[in-house]
C-alpha cells in the first residue's frame, strides 16, 4: 500500500483481515485513509460505513451493559447519546447508499426502517 496507495484491492483485502482479528479500530482507520487515497471509492466507502456501524453497535452494547450495572444519569446519557449518534449515522449512510444505487429496493427498505426507528 505504501507503493500503490490508490490500489483499492489492497484495502479491500486488508480491512477484512483486521476485522477477523477483532481489530475494528485499525480497520476503520485503514479505510478512512483509503477513502482519502482513492477519492471516495464507493466500495471502500461502503466497507467503511459498515465498519463504522459495527464499531458503534459494540459501543452501544457496552453502554447498555454499563447502564444495567450502574443506573446513573451519566450512564443513561451516554447510552442515549450513542443511540442518537447511531441513528443519525445510519440514516446518513443509507440515504447516500440509496442515492448511489437508486434501483436497489433493499437499500430503500433499510433507509425506511431506520427513518421509522
Amino acid at each position: 500500500m505504501r507503493e500503490f496507495p490508490s490500489d483499492v484491492v489492497l484495502y479491500l483485502q486488508l480491512a477484512p483481515m483486521y476485522l477477523e482479528k477483532g481489530r475494528d479500530y485499525d480497520a476503520e482507520k485503514l479505510l478512512t485513509k483509503a477513502l482519502e487515497e482513492t477519492d471516495g471509492e464507493p466500495r471502500i466507502r461502503e466497507l467503511w460505513e459498515d465498519v463504522t456501524m459495527q464499531r458503534l453497535a459494540k459501543k452501544i452494547q457496552q453502554a447498555q451493559l454499563r447502564l444495567e450495572i450502574d443506573e446513573t444519569d451519566e450512564a443513561r446519557a451516554d447510552y442515549s447519546d450513542l443511540c442518537g449518534k447511531r441513528d443519525r449515522l445510519e440514516i446518513d449512510f443509507f440515504v447516500n447508499r440509496a442515492k448511489r444505487n437508486p434501483d436497489d429496493t433493499t437499500l430503500a427498505l433499510e433507509l425506511g426502517r431506520r427513518l421509522r426507528q
